[in-house]
């Protein structure tokens, strides 16, 4: 073999090392960056959290809706006011923090409650308590109201212990149409006028 055959296959043997240790690096390194990139995806999982709150912010980073137990004192119209009971659960807000409905678990009553509500009181509520399943609407309240007190129910459905009733009330709150059905089965309708007394009534 000539000296100059010799430098051919050296600088040959040159290049196919230099390629060869790129390939391999280049594998290394993307090997390396595969590892990393699942060992980040398993870390970033939570499997499980246990906190006492959670507050969710508007993209002014304005307090929006709360989960907490318990829940903080509502705020009513700028006002903070303290909760007759501890209530764990949801509280909904609006953009200057004043509370507008919630959904909670309130021991005290084995209640289980969701509301949305006027500025100073309830609008609408569903709760379940131990021997009590209803619904109610709720007026407007009065402007002399205070903070915390419904206006006239309107609308009121309850279940309790077997006896169904729905009453349907004018804007004193007075019941004049009443449907119920009791726990064994009897079905009664009432019209009363606005002093409470029934005008017709079904069966006789």
């Amino acid at each position: 073999m000539t000296p100059m055959e010799c430098e051919a296959r050296l600088r040959a043997m040159k290049l196919w090392l230099i390629r060869t240790l790129a390939v391999f690096s280049v594998a290394w390194l993307l090997g390396l960056g595969l590892v990393l990139g699942l060992r980040s995806s398993a870390e970033d999982r939570v499997e499980a959290l246990t906190v006492r709150r959670l507050t969710f912010v508007d993209e002014q980073g304005r307090p929006r809706f709360v989960l907490a137990a318990p829940l903080p004192n509502p705020v009513v119209q700028g006002k903070e006011y303290p909760r007759s009971a501890p209530v764990y659960g949801l509280q909904l807000l609006d953009p200057a923090g004043n509370e507008v409905g919630g959904l909670g678990i309130q021991d005290t009553v084995e209640g289980r409650i969701l509301c949305f509500d006027h500025s100073t009181a309830e609008a609408m509520c569903f709760v379940k308590a131990k021997n009590y399943t209803g619904l109610s609407f709720y007026d407007v309240p009065a402007p002399e109201s205070a903070v915390g007190r419904p206006g006239p129910a309107r609308f009121e459905m309850s279940l309790v212990e077997g006896n169904v009733h729905l009453a349907l009330s004018d804007t004193n709150g007075k019941e004049r149409i009443v449907l119920g059905v009791d726990a064994k089965n009897n079905a009664e309708m009432k019209l009363l006028d606005g002093e409470g007394k029934v005008v017709f009534k079904a069966p006789q």
